[in-house]
């Protein structure tokens, strides 16, 4: 399998996700909070969305994660609307679960977005303790465990020739052609991915969303 057909089978399992909203949820925060969309065994997800253009409804997520843009432009949009984020090629975009979040892109472009999404609780038992080096990474998630309403989200550019791309691909091409050891071989990688993000935060600083007000 080449990366290519790797994000056609992720492209097509997108589609039997919901991304943007909870059917089961109760009141309207929980309608907004999309739980885990892995199986239930998963830890790590990789997902892939490619070409046809997007635009979500507001949400949040139960579990943390990371896009990247892969290819072409998108916009990450906030609660606010003037808290607008334009992501380009090889940008990542890091939010809290809490953090509340919409995606749009354009359908007269090429664009393929990758999501590398890991539940809080595999997050904090086996990445936290290296990821927490960088004192500026330390408040963004500890902050979650203090207040699970905190809804911080960081904007971190990358270069064309960042090493971090290559790195996305081999998460892409595990997942779509996942077995019984998909999970243990993403974990290194995904680590390998936040640690990645943590160099580049501290090495060149990253644009961070402010605290969203809680009202809808």
């Amino acid at each position: 399998m080449n990366i290519e057909q790797a994000i056609e089978i992720l492209n097509i399992n997108y589609y039997k996700h919901t991304w943007d909203h909870n059917d089961i949820g109760q009141n309207d925060e929980e309608k907004m909070t999309v739980p885990w969309p892995g199986e239930e065994d998963e830890e790590i997800m990789i997902s892939v969305h490619k070409d046809v253009g997007i635009h979500q409804k507001f949400h949040r997520h139960s579990y943390f994660f990371v896009n990247f843009a892969y290819q072409g432009d998108f916009k990450a949009l906030s609660i606010n609307d003037d808290q607008i984020i334009t992501l380009h090629q090889n940008d990542c975009y890091m939010a809290q679960p809490y953090s509340g979040y919409a995606v749009v892109a354009d359908k007269e472009q090429n664009n393929t977005i990758v999501a590398i999404m890991i539940r809080r609780s595999t997050f904090f038992k086996e990445m936290f303790s290296l990821v927490a080096r960088s004192p500026k990474l330390f408040d963004f998630f500890v902050s979650v465990e203090k207040n699970p309403k905190s809804d911080t989200a960081l904007y971190i550019p990358f270069e064309d020739d960042a090493m971090i791309r290559p790195l996305v691909e081999l998460m892409i091409m595990e997942y779509a052609a996942k077995d019984e050891n998909t999970q243990q071989v993403l974990k290194p990688l995904v680590l390998t991915f936040f640690l990645y993000l943590m160099r580049q935060y501290e090495k060149t600083g990253a644009k961070q969303l402010a605290k969203l007000p809680l009202s809808l």
